[in-house]
């Protein structure tokens, strides 16, 4: 609940052990995404413009780019994208960086971004098989599913459902109702063949 994200990753803070250097930016992501699971990204897209240009780290950056997919604002998303990925060999800390990554992803399937499609495809191979979380409010879930539209956007249809199913094996034995659902309903394309 976005509402509630801040609060509750603060109690989560004091209990569990978090090792990020950056640990505002990880809130905003946290916050932002959950905003972008309950379709509220049109109203607060103009925030997020704000915030991400005082704290221009990747993960918010990334996060803000899904948002203005949902909103609409196609090429100002794509000018994001292509910043970040020039970016992406310098993004640093390991679990933030893969966050971020599986964000661009998202924004390169919705914009079928092909361009960008093997290149994050890269990135997010050694993490096939993984729940990715930062924090008590972020947790994305596997990357496998991050790793399907990818997939069909290089021509790789029947690769891009397998990592769908195994997003779907994993989230499932792990129980969180969230995650399989996105998984199951998920906005990357999946082109028809040919």
């Amino acid at each position: 609940r976005y509402d509630e994200a801040i609060p509750l990753a603060q109690a989560a803070v004091s209990r569990i052990g978090i090792h990020v250097p950056n640990l505002a930016a990880v809130v905003a992501v946290g916050s932002m995404w959950l905003a972008y699971e309950e379709g509220r990204s049109a109203e607060i897209v103009d925030g997020l413009r704000v915030m991400t240009s005082l704290h221009p780290a990747p993960g918010p950056r990334a996060a803000f780019a899904v948002h203005l997919c949902e909103a609409g604002l196609l090429d100002e998303a794509r000018e994001l994208l292509d910043s970040l990925m020039l970016a992406l060999p310098t993004m640093g800390h390991p679990v933030t960086h893969i966050c971020a990554v599986n964000l661009m992803a998202t924004v390169c399937a919705h914009l079928g971004a092909v361009e960008h499609a093997a290149r994050l495809l890269e990135e997010l191979d050694p993490y096939r098989g993984e729940i990715i979380g930062l924090t008590a409010n972020v947790f994305q879930g596997a990357t496998d599913r991050f790793r399907g539209p990818l997939l069909a956007l290089l021509g790789q249809r029947e690769e891009g459902i397998a990592a769908f199913r195994a997003a779907l094996v994993l989230e499932t034995d792990l129980g969180p109702e969230a995650w399989t659902t996105r998984s199951q309903c998920s906005t990357g394309p999946l082109p028809a063949p040919g």
